[in-house]
């Protein structure tokens, strides 16, 4: 039985910035059950008070403690590694969540660089960046994302910065983000549940649901967002679970009286 869940966000709960139908309800179903969620994002430029605003601003009651980014689950990995002090490419934002989690900032003597979507992308911390990690420095990144979708297309995102140092060094990065599975441990620890007791439930079938799917996790496909019917007919992806939104998950829910 499933005894906790992953979400994606954007095309699963919300689109843009309204709430889909059906998803309010269900996480209010779920916090009154005292089911354990939490929410996921590969986005990193954002700290969680920023999601939290934006759903409270559609109707949602959701907490901080519920929301988990690339960014925070770096952080989570870091920890777990020991890693105190890093070299960051990232965005004002994510560099004070760092400072606040603990992780010292610095550009030498470092246990890792740490590459995020980084909106100030300047060449002088890449030549630091690139020095390191020829050091052998661990190399990590938040996520894989090669752009980044906004309202009038698309810009660079940390995937197509992975591809620069990958060039300048042959190295590759350790990624957190989906479709990776350490994202799916680090939500297992904060959720402290096992990650085959866990399902994550998303709209995209080679982000969310391969990242449940590599990591062990149970997987149910929305069709609210990215993904149509005909693209997982075409797809070698298979989610245990398929419903048309979150409005049909959670009557799907109550009424298998919470055995999926």
């Amino acid at each position: 039985m499933t005894k906790g869940f992953l979400f994606d966000m954007d095309g699963t709960i919300f689109l843009e910035d309204q709430a889909i139908d059906g998803a309010i309800e269900c996480f209010d179903y779920l916090n009154k059950k005292q089911i354990p969620y939490c929410l996921f994002t590969n986005n990193s430029s954002n700290s969680k008070s920023v999601y939290v605003k934006k759903l409270h601003k559609m109707g949602f009651d959701i907490t901080s403690d519920k929301i988990l980014t690339s960014g925070l689950a770096t952080i989570l990995y870091l920890k777990r590694r020991s890693f105190k002090n890093v070299f960051l490419m990232g965005t004002d934002s994510l560099k004070l969540e760092f400072v606040e989690n603990g992780i010292n900032l610095s550009d030498s003597k470092v246990d890792a660089v740490v590459l995020a979507f980084d909106k100030g992308f300047n060449y002088q911390d890449t030549v630091t960046a690139h020095k390191l990690i020829q050091a052998q420095t661990p190399f990590i990144a938040t996520h894989p994302d090669k752009v980044c979708p906004m309202r009038d297309g698309d810009i660079p995102d940390c995937g197509a910065m992975i591809s620069y140092f990958e060039s300048s060094t042959g190295v590759s990065p350790e990624i957190i983000g989906k479709p990776y599975p350490i994202m799916a441990e680090m939500a297992s620890e904060l959720l402290n549940e096992k990650i085959e007791n866990l399902m994550v439930i998303g709209d995209r079938l080679y982000t969310d649901i391969e990242m449940g799917i590599r990591s062990g996790a149970k997987t149910c496909l929305l069709f609210s967002g990215e993904t149509k019917k005909i693209d997982l007919k075409n797809s070698n992806v298979e989610p245990d679970y398929c419903f048309e939104s979150i409005k049909d998950f959670l009557v799907k829910y109550i009424q298998s009286d919470q055995k999926l």
